[in-house]
């Protein structure tokens, strides 16, 4: 669940577009209405309090400590997106040793259980070597389980490799859907690589 639906759903306020969101600070009477739905085991308040002690950005100091711990209790109660966030945790190292197997077994049990991000974040592990063996290959069959779910980065970055013909065979006019793709969902990268080979 996206985290700001997810704390709109916590406090039982009413639903906006993301852009009404961009700079929301939470209140501290939310942030302790979550705490209290979180502390009764509501693995989704607690995904939510994990993201906002991860990033600093609604309201109270950034925390990793603190994210790390919620996470891994929504993460006990089967949250997929506590899931995916606590990898990224373990993968750069971030209020956690860095541990890529950790991090890449979270990402694999989030992304079987339905998480829709996990699987962009498989893909650059692989393409990058990140605590597997680097295999471009491998990673174009996630970045396109990811563009399947909708993810507008794996469809610019299949756009990037079949343009340069990295794990695939090059092919301009695929790279080129990908890019309109990856435009269409919203990845400013996307529309700038779109337009740079329709103005080749």
């Amino acid at each position: 669940m996206n985290f700001k639906y997810a704390l709109l759903i916590a406090v039982g306020l009413a639903c906006f577009s993301n852009n009404a969101f961009a700079a929301r600070q939470y209140s501290q009477e939310e942030i302790d209405f979550v705490t209290q739905k979180a502390n009764k085991g509501d693995a989704a308040s607690q995904e939510v309090l994990g993201e906002i002690y991860q990033t600093g950005d609604y309201g109270p100091e950034k925390d990793p400590f603190a994210a790390k711990d919620w996470y891994e209790k929504a993460v006990q109660l089967g949250d997929v997106n506590a899931m995916n966030n606590l990898a990224n945790m373990y993968r750069h190292g971030d209020g956690v040793p860095q541990d890529y197997a950790k991090a890449i077994e979270l990402l694999k049990k989030a992304d079987s259980l339905g998480n829709k991000k996990a699987a962009f974040n498989i893909a650059v592990m692989y393409e990058d070597g990140e605590g597997v063996p680097k295999n471009i290959s491998t990673a174009m069959d996630w970045y396109k389980k990811a563009a399947n779910n909708g993810n507008g980065l794996a469809m610019n970055n299949l756009g990037v490799n079949y343009h340069d013909g990295l794990g695939v065979t090059k092919n301009i006019n695929t790279a080129k859907e990908y890019f309109k793709q990856a435009c269409l969902h919203k990845n400013p990268k996307g529309c700038e690589n779109y337009k740079k080979l329709n103005n080749q």
